[in-house]
């Protein structure tokens, strides 16, 4: 049996499986666990019902469908007779209430013993993660359960997943879908899309003209597809800096700061930076009804003072002229009901300013880079701490400006963040999702970060068994993956950035040697030290990349996935493969290393066709078009006459 150890942090301890792990594969792996002999056949009768005492409450007909749907694809079929379903007697599966601690009280109970299935918790969103867990088991287990119990409660009252559908890529209606399925089935409560201009206003239609942008039509049907699941969207619409794709627009050019980046940030001395926010606002954030938070966003601000408010930053400082802009933006969201996040990145540099932000504001504080800098996450916090401020730790998927995602810093990211933050006294955990440059990675690259944050937020000391575990975990929950089949891919592409010797914060070296395209926010610094890492890649390093690359595309070419979202999924990680082997083989020609530029134009421009079958098949159209123009600039870099001697 499994029992709670006595010795350390609601730890758990090793069992014996019918899988080849030692712990049941769950996601978040659960609190407390205890696991007897005997077991249970699930079962329900041929028109899906289960032996309820009383009629199915409302609020858990979703859950329930969900559950009956993982029975009948377990059992295999859905024919009267098969495993699970048919004559047998249904399941008794009964809902008894608990004391709460309020309406956002998440534990719950989950008893599978000689009477049936019980879940015992006080409020319909724990009811729907213990069903979450009871899937999760039949996933492990298969219809027949062990006797179990289990006691669990996240750590985070507050997990959210924040994808980027501004830089590039927006989705489907039908892709966010799926995405809060799988948000709600890994035990996320929140989910933010993070906009600069891609939403269809009306009163300002060149904001999202020939973006494909988001309607108050679909956030809506989206908005009630996350109260189904117990998820809870959040507008996130940028009001400081990022505002490029509002300011390069002539109507609005006198807004910006100043001309950095062609337009960057709106400009706080200008008296139609607000009229203009608050007209966004007003046709925004009516569409979003399951929640009374507002990310305003306002991080990177980097031209504020050096343009049209230079003078007034002269006069009371620079911090003074952010703070006031705050707090003007403050008032606007208080007037339709929202409570204001901001990102912390800017209050950082003037702790000072602190105690002067109302505490209403929740400060998110964001970091991306592992590899030695997770020992500055605490000191990152203790200013929100020390101030009294709710915060939140907000690390992220590592897959942006990648042909994959980071693996290695994903895992000390998102860890060590999770760690930092419980000790800071944080309350929420935001796992953001961006798409720089371009929005090269797919939302599936993102899969494994997603699944391995859900399991930090819940459970921030990990069960060693199950974190030494949690590649099988993944792959048999969000794969289907009971062979492991997918690990050894996952884990060659996953890692694959480091295999060229370097190490470039923020950035993996194969999606720079794709296109060459440098990053513009480092390129308006006036330094790059990006650039100074991928001038010390080496030979040596291209050609153990390429074939670790080749190796990964090899074992994804023998999957024959069962389904088509897993299809997709597969073809998805193969075009990642194969455009990182041909970012090698590009600059191994460059280096006269390899002779052959018409076989790398035929095979970019094939890439590239196959580039734009997988957008389109999740994402509209949105900005596919210049993604395709860089991938065309590749394959007309293949002259003899154009090649350039680099020192690789």
């Amino acid at each position: 049996m499994i029992e709670p150890d006595p010795g350390g942090d609601d730890m758990t301890s090793p069992m014996t499986s019918p899988m080849t792990s030692g712990v049941p594969r769950l996601i978040p792996y659960p609190r407390r666990i205890r696991i007897d002999q005997g077991g249970w056949t699930l079962s329900i009768n041929t028109r899906g019902r289960f032996n309820l005492a009383g009629a199915e409450p409302e609020g858990d007909r979703c859950a329930l469908d969900q559950l009956r749907r993982t029975i009948r694809e377990r059992a295999g079929s859905s024919a009267p007779g098969s495993p699970g379903l048919g004559p047998s007697p249904p399941t008794p599966l009964r809902f008894k209430p608990s004391a709460t601690r309020g309406d956002r009280d998440e534990s719950y109970r989950l008893t599978i013993g000689e009477r049936g299935i019980t879940i015992q918790a006080a409020t319909s969103g724990a009811r729907y993660y213990a069903i979450q867990t009871l899937r999760q088991l039949i996933m492990h287990y298969g219809l027949r359960l062990p006797r179990l119990e289990i006691d669990d409660a996240p750590d985070f009252a507050r997990r959210g997943f924040m994808h980027d559908v501004s830089r590039g890529k927006v989705p489907r209606l039908k892709t966010l879908f799926q995405l809060v399925e799988w948000l709600g089935f890994l035990k996320y409560n929140q989910l933010q899309l993070y906009v600069e201009h891609t939403f269809a206003f009306k009163n300002h239609p060149l904001l999202g003209r020939g973006h494909s942008p988001l309607t108050a039509r679909d956030l809506r049907a989206l908005d009630a597809h996350c109260r189904r699941h117990h998820v809870e969207l959040v507008p996130n619409l940028q009001s400081f800096g990022h505002a490029q794709g509002i300011l390069k627009h002539r109507r609005y050019r006198d807004l910006a700061e100043s001309d950095h980046l062609g337009g960057w940030t709106l400009s706080p001395t200008q008296p139609g930076t607000y009229r203009l926010l608050e007209e966004m606002y007003e046709e925004f954030l009516p569409n979003f009804t399951n929640s009374s938070d507002f990310n305003v966003g306002c991080d990177e601000t980097w031209d504020l003072g050096r343009g049209k408010s230079s003078a007034l930053a002269a006069k009371i400082g620079l911090g003074r002229v952010y703070l006031g802009h705050i707090l003007k933006v403050r008032k606007l969201a208080g007037r339709f009901g929202r409570r204001m996040m901001i990102w912390g990145d800017i209050l950082a540099n003037h702790p000072e300013l602190l105690p002067e932000l109302p505490r209403d504001v929740i400060l998110l504080n964001w970091g991306y880079e592992a590899h030695g800098e997770e020992r500055r996450y605490g000191r990152r916090l203790r200013p929100a701490r020390d101030s009294g401020l709710e915060h939140w730790v907000c690390p992220g998927t590592s897959a942006w400006n990648s042909l994959f995602f980071r693996m290695t810093n994903a895992r000390a990211n998102l860890r060590q963040f999770a760690k930092a933050g419980r000790q800071s006294g944080a309350t929420g955990y935001l796992v953001t999702d961006w798409g720089d440059n371009g929005h090269y990675n797919f939302l599936s690259y993102s899969l494994w970060p997603l699944a391995y944050g859900a399991d930090c937020a819940w459970r921030v000391q990990p069960d060693p068994v199950a974190e030494a575990d949690f590649d099988s975990r993944m792959a048999l929950l969000l794969l289907g993956d009971r062979a492991g089949e997918w690990i050894e891919p996952m884990r060659i592409l996953g890692d694959l950035y480091l295999a060229f010797g370097v190490r470039i914060p923020n950035n993996s070296a194969e999606r720079w040697l794709l296109t060459g395209k440098p990053d513009p926010e480092v390129r308006s610094w006036g330094v790059s030290p990006q650039l100074a890492q991928y001038n010390r890649i080496t030979r040596p390093g291209l050609k153990t990349a390429l074939k670790l690359a080749e190796r990964a595309e090899a074992l994804l070419e023998r999957l024959s996935p069962p389904d088509r979202d897993l299809q997709t999924i597969r073809d998805e990680w193969l075009l990642g493969a194969r455009l990182a082997g041909h970012a090698c083989r590009a600059a191994l020609w460059r280096a006269r290393t390899i002779r052959s530029a018409r076989k790398l134009r035929a095979e970019i421009e094939r890439l590239a066709s196959d580039f734009e079958a997988a957008w389109l098949l999740r994402n509209r159209k949105s900005d596919l078009d210049d993604n395709l123009l860089e991938l065309r600039r590749v394959a007309l870099a293949y002259s003899t006459r154009d090649r350039k001697p680099v020192k690789f």
